[in-house]
C-alpha cells in the first residue's frame, strides 16, 4: 500500500482502494484474535497515512477520508488512535464540525462502561475546546461529559486523577473568566454568580478527594487554589474545612490539627471585621 502511495497518479485514493482489498481478504477469513488484531493494524496504518496526507497538505476529500475514520472508530471504539486523527484532522473545519462531535458522542455514548481514559480524555478536551472558542458549545456540554465519565456508576475512569484534574481547571478557568467579564463593572451586581461558580469548584475538589483519597497531587491542588488566608472571599471557610475534614473521615484517613485553633480563631475575627464577607 505504501509503495501505491508513493508512486501512483492519484495517491490517496489508490492506496486506500489496495488497502481496502487486504481488509477484504482478512474478514473473509476465521476472525479469531489475530485476524481481529491484524484488522486492527491496518485500520492503524490508514489512519496514520491520512493524517500524513493532510498535514502535507495535499490534495483530498474531506467526505472520503471521514468516512474512513468514522468505520474505524465504529470497529475500534476504544482505540484512542483513530479518535485523535479524526479530532486532528477535523476540528478547525466548522462545516463538518458537527460530523466529529456526533461521532465522538456516539463513541462515548455506545459502550461507556467500555471506554477507556484516552478516550474520555480526547471527549472532553473536545468539548472545552469548543467552549473557549465559543464554537457552539456551553460550560453545561462540558460538564455533562464529566459527568458520564466520573459520576456513572459503572464508569472504569472515575478514580482517574487526570480527568478530575482536567475537569478541576476548567472551572477554574470558568471561575476567572467571570471575574475579568465583571471587572469593569464592579464585583457587586455579580456577587451571587460568582459564589455560585466558587461553590461549583469547590464542591469539584470534594467529590475528587472521595474519588482520590490517596493521590497527593489532587490534595496539593486543592491547597493550591484555595489556600488564600482569611483575608481572601476565595480561600476555606470554616464550613469548607468541616467539609474536608469529614471527607477525610470517611475515608479513614488520619488529619494533623495542629494550628486549626489558631486558624479558626483568625476566621471569626476576620468575619467579626468584615460581615459581608459571608456573602461570598
Amino acid at each position: 500500500m505504501l509503495l501505491v502511495y508513493l508512486t501512483a497518479d492519484h495517491a490517496l485514493p489508490a492506496a486506500l482502494d489496495v488497502l481496502h482489498d487486504h481488509c477484504a481478504v482478512l474478514e473473509h477469513q476465521n476472525r479469531d484474535e489475530r485476524t481481529t488484531h491484524a484488522l486492527e493494524l491496518m485500520h492503524q496504518f490508514q489512519a496514520h497515512l491520512l493524517l500524513y496526507h493532510v498535514q502535507q497538505k495535499q490534495p483530498y476529500k474531506p467526505i472520503a477520508i471521514r468516512e474512513r475514520l468514522e468505520e474505524s472508530i465504529r470497529l475500534y471504539p476504544n482505540n484512542s488512535l483513530f479518535l485523535s486523527v479524526y479530532t486532528e484532522i477535523f476540528r478547525h473545519q466548522s462545516r463538518i464540525d458537527e460530523s466529529v462531535r456526533r461521532t465522538i458522542r456516539w463513541t462515548m455514548l455506545v459502550k461507556p462502561e467500555k471506554t477507556t481514559i484516552t478516550g474520555w480524555m480526547i471527549a472532553a478536551a473536545y468539548e472545552i475546546d469548543r467552549f473557549e472558542a465559543q464554537a457552539g458549545s456551553t460550560a453545561e456540554n462540558v460538564r455533562a461529559v464529566f459527568q458520564r465519565a466520573l459520576k456513572s456508576v459503572s464508569s472504569p475512569v472515575a478514580n482517574a486523577p487526570e480527568l478530575w484534574m482536567l475537569l478541576f481547571s476548567f472551572e477554574q478557568a470558568v471561575l476567572e473568566r467571570l471575574l475579568q467579564r465583571n471587572d469593569a463593572v464592579g464585583l457587586r451586581h455579580a456577587r451571587k454568580e460568582i459564589a455560585k461558580h466558587l461553590e461549583r469548584w469547590k464542591e469539584v475538589f470534594l467529590n475528587g478527594l472521595r474519588c482520590l483519597p490517596g493521590s497527593k497531587i489532587w490534595v496539593l491542588a486543592g491547597l493550591a487554589a484555595f489556600d488564600r488566608g482569611v483575608e481572601d472571599r476565595f480561600g476555606w471557610t470554616l464550613q469548607d474545612l468541616k467539609r474536608v475534614y469529614n471527607v477525610l473521615h470517611e475515608r479513614e484517613l488520619r488529619v494533623r490539627t495542629e494550628g486549626v485553633e489558631d486558624l479558626v480563631d483568625d476566621q471569626i475575627e476576620a468575619r467579626s471585621r468584615d460581615p459581608a464577607r459571608s456573602l461570598l
